[in-house]
């Protein structure tokens, strides 16, 4: 069933380990983020602490904090990710401003998080964000992070492929073999540990990699 919401924009979808959903959406005047704990037929906002930010993406850890990359509307740029330990009903925001705004999340097995701007910022946190460290300035256009079971992250890029780092983002390598277009947008890795990504051109194609990203 269609359900309208007042923002004009979505930006993400997330679900949660109880299955609830998130949505969050931004529009000219602002953001805001949604919850429905039955499956989408009804929806409640959840944006206390978030009231004039935008959030961009959303993520959540084993240990129950929901994260989200968000960046103050204007004349505020605070540039900032938050986080909740209520099911979304208080936003915290965490303690260090960032240099560049955020548009991707992610948290591995171990509870860092990482996060990353369009242009060449990724930082990694491992206090539920209450600092970060810049761990990458020099993967360009990224579009989307994610991690796998192990920790691994992958970046997907517009212009430059797909990158990895095995190490918690300290040295990244290029994976484009077998790819024919290096201009991608959203990314994800399934349970099995397999690589998917979109690219952003005309016409669309899909991409796996061929192999399993986790020990057989």
């Amino acid at each position: 069933d269609l359900h309208s919401f007042p923002t004009r924009r979505s930006s993400d979808l997330g679900i949660d380990f109880n299955d609830d959903i998130y949505f969050s959406g931004n529009s000219i005047e602002g953001g805001d983020i949604y919850k429905s704990t039955d499956n989408g037929n009804s929806w409640i906002l959840i944006n206390n602490g978030l009231e004039n930010f935008i959030v961009n993406d959303i993520a959540f850890s084993l240990d129950g904090y929901i994260y989200v990359a968000a960046f103050g509307n204007s004349p505020n740029y605070s540039r900032r990710v938050f986080y909740s330990t209520d099911e979304g009903a208080n936003w915290i925001p965490s303690s260090t401003e960032l240099s560049s705004e955020t548009y991707n999340i992610v948290v591995n097995k171990n509870g860092d998080i990482y996060t990353s701007s369009y242009m060449h910022d990724i930082y990694r946190s491992t206090n539920h964000g209450a600092t970060f460290q810049l761990v990458s300035n020099t993967i360009f256009n990224i579009t989307d992070l994610k991690t796998n079971q192990l920790g691994h992250i992958f970046v997907s890029t517009h212009e430059y492929g797909i990158f990895r780092s095995t190490n918690n983002g300290d040295s990244w390598e290029s994976v484009n073999e077998g790819l024919t277009t290096f201009y991608f947008g959203s990314l994800t890795v399934d349970p099995s540990g397999f690589v998917y990504t979109g690219n952003s051109g005309l016409p669309g194609s899909i991409f796996r990699t061929t192999e399993t990203s986790l020990p057989v």
